[in-house]
C-alpha cells in the first residue's frame, strides 16, 4: 500500500508539475530556441547532468536532466547568440500555483532545440541557474558543433 501510495504521489507530480515553454522567435538570421521540460517521476537525485548533444537538420538539440531539492519548479530558458558563440541559460524556480508537489527533491528532463543556425562553427554553452540563490549554478554542455 505504501509503494502504490508513492507511485500515485510521484505521477500526480509529475503531471502537475510539467511545464513547456514555446519555441522562441528569432529575429532575421537569428537562431531561435525551442524549449520543453518536465517533471521525471523517478525518486532519487540525479548524478551530474550529462548532456547529449543531437544534430538537426538547421541546428542542435541538447537533452538533459536538471534535479531541484525542492518539487514543483518552473522553467524559463534563453538563448543569447555573440558571433559563433552560443549560450544557452536554464534557469528554475519555485512554482506560484497551489499544485500538490512532491515532498522531497523532484528531477525533470528537458530538451532544448536550437534552430535555424546558418552554417559554421559554434562554441554552444548550456548553463543551469537557480536565481533564488539556493544552489549554485553549472554548465552542463560546453562544445564546438560544426552546421553544415
Amino acid at each position: 500500500m505504501k509503494r502504490l501510495l508513492s507511485v500515485v504521489l510521484a505521477v500526480l507530480a509529475a503531471a502537475a508539475c510539467s511545464d513547456t515553454i514555446l519555441p522562441m522567435p528569432g529575429g532575421d538570421g537569428d537562431p531561435r530556441l525551442e524549449f520543453a521540460a518536465e517533471a521525471d517521476p523517478r525518486d532519487y537525485l540525479f548524478p551530474t547532468p550529462r548532456a547529449s548533444l543531437r544534430r538537426l537538420t538547421d541546428g542542435v538539440a541538447v537533452e538533459t536532466m536538471m534535479t531541484h531539492p525542492v518539487g514543483c519548479r518552473d522553467f524559463d530558458a534563453d538563448l543569447h547568440r555573440s558571433g559563433s558563440q552560443l549560450e544557452v541559460n536554464v534557469a528554475i524556480t519555485p512554482t506560484h500555483t497551489f499544485a500538490i508537489c512532491h515532498a522531497g527533491p523532484a528531477n525533470y528532463t528537458y530538451t532544448a532545440r536550437v534552430r535555424d543556425l546558418a552554417p559554421g562553427d559554434y562554441q554552444l554553452v548550456v548553463r543551469h541557474i537557480y536565481p533564488n540563490g539556493d544552489r549554485p549554478g553549472v554548465v552542463v554542455l560546453n562544445s564546438t558543433i560544426t552546421i553544415d
